[in-house]
């Protein structure tokens, strides 16, 4: 499956759940990494990575957040106006008071961040999280960069 169309599947939320491998590769790629630079980034090692993108072991929910972080954090730093996602969502007071993301203005990490209350709604693990999180615009505004035609 080539790059581009993955790309669509993870920004229309077609893609949820698990990062696949070549989602691995394809922003391994966007950050200009070698195997080993993102072996040494998330604590790996190299075979680990190869692994992962070969698609011979699952990549782990710690790995699959820590390449989304680096991947949103080169995202942010060509987007410095972007809307909190408590302006996107919405969120009325009482759910931005319990709120990490709110109480740490880290409304484009909102996906990241453990313990956030999307919708008024808390998720218990990264799974349950980052399933509805790829469904959202807020998480979607890390992708669209790495599509050429949409820049």
């Amino acid at each position: 499956m080539c790059y581009y169309v993955v790309l669509i599947q993870i920004i229309t939320g077609e893609r949820v759940g698990k990062m696949k491998p070549a989602e691995l590769s394809l922003i391994r790629h966007y950050l200009g990494k070698t195997q080993e630079h993102i072996a040494r980034a998330l604590c790996v090692s190299i075979k680990t990575i190869q692994a992962y993108e070969e698609g011979r072991r699952a990549i782990t929910p710690n790995c699959e957040k820590q390449i989304y972080l680096l991947m949103a954090l080169k995202t942010r730093a060509g987007r410095p106006n972007q809307k909190p996602c408590w302006e996107i969502k919405k969120c009325p007071e009482e759910w931005r008071i319990v709120c990490p993301a709110w109480e740490y203005r880290a409304g484009d990490l909102c996906w990241f961040i453990n313990g956030t209350s999307c919708g008024g709604v808390f998720k218990n693990t990264w799974k349950d999280k980052i399933h509805h999180c790829r469904k959202c615009e807020v998480f979607g505004n890390i992708i669209p960069a790495l599509i050429p035609e949409a820049e």
